[in-house]
């Protein structure tokens, strides 16, 4: 899959965009460096005001997990406390 066709199939959505570009990037490599920078720029995000910003705290996550599975693994106790906090999420 070239990056024309991710471009075309999303008519440009800036969302899908980052979404097939944060998964790509999680796959190339790996959780190890890639998730200490990703929660260093979007930790705030989980308690953040907008429910838009907490939804792209959790969807980050969600994409980058295959990726990252196997550092992910290794700090699941973490990750399970932050997804356990989103269902008090009154959104």
């Amino acid at each position: 899959l070239n990056s024309n066709a991710v471009l075309d199939s999303a008519d440009g959505d800036p969302a899908f965009i980052a979404e097939s570009s944060l998964d790509r990037l999680s796959m190339a490599i790996r959780g190890k460096r890639l998730i200490p920078l990703l929660f260093s720029q979007i930790s705030s995000w989980q308690t953040h005001q907008s429910w838009r910003h907490r939804l792209g705290f959790y969807g980050a996550i969600a994409v980058v997990a295959e990726g990252a599975r196997e550092f992910l693994e290794s700090s699941l106790q973490r990750v399970v406390t932050m997804a356990i906090s989103g269902f008090e999420d009154p959104h």
